[in-house]
């Protein structure tokens, strides 16, 4: 019987989605602010953290109020990973794509697209050329192996 050797490769190359496909970027200027909205902040921020109290963001004395340039951002990033397991099914007949079709392909050379960008999924794949039939318990068993963690996070 011949034996799976599966060697790990470096993942692809990346590249970035086209410009038409990146998400919409919206910035909003506050223009100033006043002392009441500056207290009604802080009092707002203090009413989220259970340890933090009011009495500073109520008696405090405003001497000047600078307005500055600030930017709030969000960092999305996605990864990859790749696992493969042995899976038994039910041979019902057909073509078994064995190893004697060809050498099956290292995992990371198998193309697996996300189905969207930046939303968690997994898709289990077969990787060509490694399906043998084989005599289980009375049974014919078709096993192959699967990618079965071509995650995109």
């Amino acid at each position: 019987m011949p034996s799976l050797i599966l060697v790990s490769a470096p993942p692809p190359v990346y590249q970035p989605p086209p410009p038409e496909k990146r998400p919409e970027e919206h910035f909003q200027s506050s223009g100033s602010i006043n002392e009441e909205q500056v207290r009604s902040a802080i009092l707002a921020f203090v009413d989220q953290n259970c340890c933090y109290g009011s009495k500073p963001a109520t008696e405090m004395n405003f001497e000047q109020i600078l307005p500055s340039s600030a930017l709030h951002y969000q960092l999305e990033t996605y990864t990859e990973s790749r696992i493969t397991k042995r899976v038994c099914v039910p041979y019902r007949g057909g073509i078994v794509d064995g190893p004697h079709m060809g050498a099956p392909p290292p995992p990371w050379s198998m193309p697996c697209h996300p189905d969207s960008l930046f939303k968690d999924h997994t898709k289990t794949m077969e990787i060509p050329h490694t399906s043998d039939v084989r005599v289980r318990e009375n049974n014919f068993c078709l096993f192959n192996i699967q990618d079965s963690n071509c995650l995109s996070l």
